[in-house]
Order: structure tokens, then sequence, then C-alpha cells
């Protein structure tokens, strides 16, 4: 690929590039830090990652690997090697950048903000936990995006397992990852040869020219005479930066026993009532009896989670005359069975079989982790070049809405990812509340016609809308509650707390998700509901355990020291937990208002000394 230079470009490019990266000529009074290699543009693989709806906004698929590393891993030579592979291999110094009518590849000179890298010590968890550990923090470092614009577009977690063992999670943009071995890093850090080899990740392409006509045919004749796209409930106009947030919510017990007892162990007449409440939903929102959607699952089913890729397979939901539930559910599984061997078409290859310029299907259930039986990490061995265990993608582009479902033993997971401008939490969480009403008079229903399945579904919509009514809470008084419960504000005077009223609010995490560093250092961060474990970094970097805090506890009591000796991580270790903030410059303003308040803090800190002298005593 030719490699250009500023001067090569359209002028209205180069207004682009130089609006994201700076001045890239050389001057003695405009000159940029962010100083560029060259650029080039991306090439056909890097292609198949990106998606753009607009020239401000560049979106791409998210690769995720989990590797096995026998050998001595240290923080500092892990940090070290980092710099020394970025500095000789341009995958580490590169992003994307969007001009308008191409994507361009950017390499820098010298890439100034390094990929984070997180360092954690797990040595004294086994077995089962440790399974459900690695899982929850990698599905919450999966939730986090990347700008493929500005800044890395890969980032790094190192878990001490075991003696000489590690598990290193890498989670990147994938058209970055696609042709970067991530084993050059391993190799440079434990001194060790590296040796080039076939790349071991799976790519999620699929091209039209591949296909054979039969497919087509299929294909061709499933997608004809399509209803009108249907509108997808609760959406909402929102003004906000566009970017996918993501949203955790569990199935019930009580449902997921009965969904299990339906299904008999069949995973894919599990997937098949799940997705058919989906389509029923989106009959129900566009009042209609024909709506087509996608399923996500893997190409190959059951297999291990190296041959992962994915297949998108087009479901049609046609509801005629009156029949079961039951009925309406088994017709969506044989659609399902006879499908999923002719689905190699990508969303190109869809757009093009429907013969309209802009994608049809605008959002996507994805039952790709469902299926995978995966493998499990205290099982597979560890290898000095590092063993790839487990391979992830998370891919949302230029959608509105993506669902995963993820079935454990015990719970069924439901992870909403969706664009902020269409969607809040607040509108998502009505939508998961309307899938489960609806998933729930299925259920009852099972063995009755579609009619009285519609009928008793809007007489207990009706029911619930009037009981959230009931008890709807009002959100100010919720949150002059929650402050009246701090052990920090006991005994302060009411205008104390009124003050904080005003600035306060407050926000949910999931389980494995860690709080923003940022939000640490400027916000006093109580925790409301749940449980939470903090970390604290030691001398050699790597971070241990420190305690479990519940709930009305502050978290963060460091935050007034300027320069700190180590810090402190957060992580969720219930399924959902909500946070109190107060911005550190509100509780400045008051502590010089307010001296009672300063004294409270003043106590509240020789308690905790008072705890972990005892503490240290003890031990």
């Amino acid at each position: 690929m030719k490699k250009l230079q500023i001067t090569d470009l359209l002028p209205e490019e180069r207004q682009v590039i130089e609006h994201h990266y700076g001045n890239q000529v050389h001057s003695l009074h405009s000159f940029s830090p962010k100083q560029l290699l060259y650029l080039r543009d991306i090439t056909d693989d890097e292609k198949e990652f990106f998606s753009h709806r607009d020239s401000h906004h560049l979106t791409g698929a998210l690769l995720q690997m989990l590797y096995k590393i026998k050998g001595k891993l240290i923080p500092t030579r892990f940090n070290r090697a980092l710099n020394v592979i970025s500095r000789h291999d341009e995958a580490l110094r590169m992003n994307f950048c969007d001009v308008g009518n191409r994507i361009l590849t950017v390499v820098f000179q010298e890439r100034l903000e390094m990929p984070e890298v997180v360092y954690r010590n797990l040595e004294n968890v086994q077995g089962e936990q440790l399974e459900d550990i690695l899982k929850s923090l990698m599905e919450a470092d999966m939730r986090r995006s990347f700008d493929p614009q500005n800044g890395p577009i890969i980032r790094f977690s190192v878990y001490h397992t075991g003696e000489d063992e590690y598990a290193v999670v890498v989670t990147g943009i994938q058209a970055m990852l696609y042709n970067f071995d991530v084993r050059k890093i391993f190799c440079e850090a434990l001194d060790l040869p590296y040796k080039p080899q076939l790349n071991a990740v799976s790519g999620l392409r699929s091209h039209m020219s591949d296909m054979e006509q039969s497919v087509i045919t299929y294909w061709k004749k499933i997608l004809a005479k399509l209803p009108p796209q249907p509108q997808l409930p609760h959406m909402e106009k929102l003004d906000n930066i566009h970017r996918q947030e993501a949203f955790l919510s569990y199935i019930p017990h009580n449902i997921f026993a009965q969904l299990r007892e339906k299904a008999k162990g069949n995973k894919i007449m599990l997937m098949s009532i799940l997705q058919t409440a989906w389509g029923l939903l989106l009959e129900h929102t566009n009042k209609c009896d024909d709506v087509a959607y996608c399923v996500v699952v893997p190409r190959y089913m059951g297999k291990d989670s190296e041959n992962s890729a994915q297949s998108i397979v087009p479901m049609r939901l046609i509801i005629k005359g009156n029949p079961m539930i039951q009925t309406i559910v088994t017709k969506a599984f044989q659609q399902f069975v006879i499908s999923q061997p002719y689905a190699s078409l990508g969303r190109e290859g869809l757009t093009n079989i429907i013969g309209q310029q802009k994608p049809f299907f605008d959002h996507f259930l994805n039952f790709h982790d469902f299926f995978l039986e995966g493998v499990s990490y205290s099982t597979v061995p560890a290898e000095a070049y590092g063993r790839l265990v487990v391979q992830n993608s998370w891919d949302t582009r230029d959608i509105k809405l993506g669902i995963g479902f993820r079935h454990e033993e015990d719970q069924l997971v439901m992870t909403f990812s969706y664009d902020n401008t269409l969607y809040s939490p607040v509108s998502i969480e009505k939508l998961f509340r309307q899938y489960i009403l609806i998933l729930q008079q299925m259920l009852a229903d099972w063995s009755d016609n579609y009619s009285i399945f519609t009928e008793r579904l809007a007489k207990h919509a009706t029911s619930v809308e009037q009981t959230k009514k009931a008890e709807k809470k009002n959100t100010r008084g919720e949150l002059q509650n929650y402050l009246f419960k701090l052990d920090l504000l006991q005994g302060c005077e009411n205008g104390v707390v009124q003050r904080f009223v005003e600035s306060s609010y407050m926000i949910s995490y999931f389980e494995g998700d860690s709080l923003p560093e940022e939000m640490l250092k400027t916000k006093l961060v109580f925790l409301v509901e749940g449980k939470v474990a903090r970390n604290m970094e030691n001398s050699e970097g790597w971070y241990n355990a420190l305690d479990i805090k519940k709930e009305n506890c502050w978290l963060n009591e460091l935050i007034f020291l300027d320069e700190k000796k180590a810090r402190v991580s957060v992580e969720v270790l219930t399924e959902q937990a909500k946070f109190l903030l107060i911005p550190l410059s509100s509780v400045q303003a008051v502590m010089s208002r307010h001296p009672g308040f300063a004294m409270s803090i003043l106590k509240y800190t020789a308690r905790q000394l008072e705890k972990y002298q005892r503490l240290w005593v003890q031990s």
C-alpha cells in the first residue's frame, strides 16, 4: 500500500487530519507533538472491520484474546517490552481516521500515550472461582470502547494466576489485531527469541465471490418481499456525543428455570424461545405480523473458541392464522436449523441480496458466546510463548442495538450494546422489562393460541404500567435519602446535605467493571447498593486485594492526598452496584463554609485508621 504524506491529501482531507493531530508541516510557530510518519489507505483486510455512519464518527469491531503464559512476567519488564515493540512495530503506533470519502491509516513517529496495562495478583484464587473472575473481568473490559482515531487502540490486563503462570487479556480494534502478533511483546518481556507464526486469530470475514450459487438463491428466497424495517422499541433522540455503551441484565431465575424446562436441554430450542420473544416484541411495537431480524451464532456450533468465527443468520417471524405459542417457537427452531448451514453472508452480502444501499438490519441478537463450549483456563497448559485460550469478538458497527446472550449454569445473562444517541440506561431498562414481560407471558401461554397470548399480554402490560406509576419514586428525594444514610454526613446540619443534593448524582456499574481512575481522583465515591472489592498497587506494580466493601461505604478516602504512594482500584463483585458521586470541588467548597463537615471527615478518617491499626495488630 502506497505511503502518503500530508501534502498528498486533498485540502478537505488535510483539514480533517490536522484537526485531529495538529499541524503536520514543521514550522517554528506551530508544531504538533503528534507527528505522523506517514498515512495510507486502509487495506481490504482492515476495511472488513470498519464502518462509518458519517464523517464525524468511525466505529470498528473489537477483538479480545486470553493467553496463558509460563515464565516470570514482571510489570516493569512488560512495560519496557511494550515500549520497545512500539518503537519497532508500526501497529502499536497506528490509528484510523475517517477523512470523508475514505478511511486512512495514520502512523505516528512516536506513540506518546502508551496502551493501558492493568496488573493484578490472583495467585490465591483457584478452580471455578478463577474461571468466573476471569470471565467477568474480560466481559467488563469488552464493554469499554476505543476511539479508533485518537489514542491507543489496544489494552492489556495481566493476572498472576500461579507460580510462573500468567493470564494476559488483550483487547483492541480488530483491524489492527488481525495482522499483529502480540506474542512479540511476550517474547520481549520474557527475553525469548520471537518466532513468527501463522495468525491464530480467526477472522469474521466472508465474501460474496466465495459463496456458492445455491447459498445466494436460498437467501434471496428467504429475504424476498421483506416487510418494512421494524421500529425498535423505546428509542429516543438524545443529544450525546455518539458512542456505543453497554447495559448488563440477568433473566430472573424463576423464568430461566421455566425456559430450561421447555428447552429440555437443547440450546437451539432455548435460543429459539429467546429470539421468538424478541420477534413478538417487535411485532407488538410495530403492530404487525411479519418481522425480520438477525441472530449471530458461531460458524462451527459447539467447537472450542479458537475456531469461533461468527455467522449471521437472518430470521423471519410471520404469524399466520392463530397458532399456539409452542408452534411459533417450533417453526423458529426449524427455520434456524435449515438456515444455519447457509450462513456464509456478511453484512455487505446481506445488503447486496436485499438490494438496498442502506443496511436493512440495524440490530442483532448475538448468541455467539451462548453456544460456545469454550476451553477452561485451568485445564489449558501454559506456554512460554503464550497459549491462546479463548477469543471473543464485539462487533457493534453502525447498529442501533446489539443484544448478547450468555448461558451459564445457573443464570442467563443479557448484554445490551446500544447507540447512546438513541438509548439511555433508563430506556434500555424499560426495553429489558418489556422483553421479560413477553417472555414470561409466552411461557405462561405455551399451549394457548396467539390471540389469547396477545389479549393477556395487553392486560398484563396495563397492570404493570399502573403499578410502576404508583411506585415511582421522586429522584431528588431518593438522592437526599441516600445522603442522610452516609456515615460521613451523620451529625452534619441539614444545610450541608441540601448543598450536596444539588451537585451529586448516582450511577450504576455491573459485575467485573472497574471504576474509572479519573472518577476516583475527582469525585467522592460512595457505595449505595451492592458489594465491591478494593485492590491496592504494591511496590512491584501488581494490584493485591485490600478489602471488601458493602453498602454505605466511602470508597476513595485518599482523594484529598495530592501525592499518593499507591493507587487503589475498585471492582464490582455483585450483578449490579449503585454509586453516589459528589464532585471534589463541591466538597471542598462545603468544607470551607461548614467546619462541622470538615470535622466529620477528620473523625471518619481517624476511625478508618483505628480499624486498620487493630487489623494490623491482630494479623
